[in-house]
C-alpha cells in the first residue's frame, strides 16, 4: 500500500509539460495562434491581431534598427490595418517546441510573401490565463550564400547612409 501511494504521489509531482498528450495539445494550441496571428494581419483585422500580443511583446522587423516594443509595434502598425492595409504572411512550415513545465514556448516558421517570397520567422509564447501569447516576434529574410558578401555590403552601405 505505501509503494502504491508513493508512485501515485510521484506521477501527480510529475511537470504538466511533461505529458506527451499534453505536450501536442499545446503545440496544436499554438499553430492555431500562429496562423490566426497571420490571418487577422492578412484581413486587416487589428484587435484580433494585437490580441495575440502580450502586453510586454517586442516585434523584430527585417532592419536592424527595427525593434518595437508592444505599444511602439500597435502605434506603428494600426494605422495602416484602420486603411485597410494587408500584411501577407502565409505559413508554409512551422516548428513548436514547448518548455517542460508548459509555460513557455519557442517556434521558427517559414513564410510565403507575395511582395518578398520566402521570409523566416522565429518566436517565444508564454502560456497566459487568456491563452498562449506572443512575447518576442522576429521576422528575417533567408539569404542565399553565394549572395551573402553582396548582401552584406549593401546593408553596410545602407546603414553608413543614414
Amino acid at each position: 500500500m505505501k509503494l502504491l501511494l508513493i508512485a501515485a504521489l510521484a506521477l501527480l509531482a510529475l511537470p504538466r509539460g511533461s505529458d506527451p498528450t499534453s505536450q501536442a495539445g499545446a503545440v496544436s494550441e499554438i499553430k492555431a495562434v500562429l496562423t490566426d496571428f497571420h490571418a487577422s494581419a492578412a484581413e486587416p483585422d487589428a484587435e484580433r491581431y494585437f490580441g495575440h500580443l502580450a502586453a510586454d511583446s517586442v516585434f523584430f522587423g527585417t532592419d536592424a534598427s527595427e525593434r518595437w516594443p508592444h505599444d511602439e509595434y500597435e502605434a506603428l502598425l494600426r494605422p495602416y490595418f484602420e486603411q485597410g492595409i494587408k500584411i501577407e504572411n502565409q505559413p508554409v512550415e512551422q516548428n513548436v517546441f514547448v518548455s517542460e513545465d508548459g509555460s513557455f514556448a519557442w517556434f521558427d516558421e517559414r513564410l510565403e510573401k507575395p511582395r518578398y517570397g520566402e521570409m523566416r520567422a522565429t518566436g517565444v509564447l508564454r502560456r497566459t490565463d487568456d491563452g498562449w501569447k506572443i512575447v518576442q516576434f522576429h521576422l528575417t529574410f533567408p539569404v542565399a550564400n553565394e549572395i551573402l558578401a553582396d548582401v552584406v555590403k549593401l546593408t553596410r552601405a545602407a546603414q553608413k547612409a543614414r
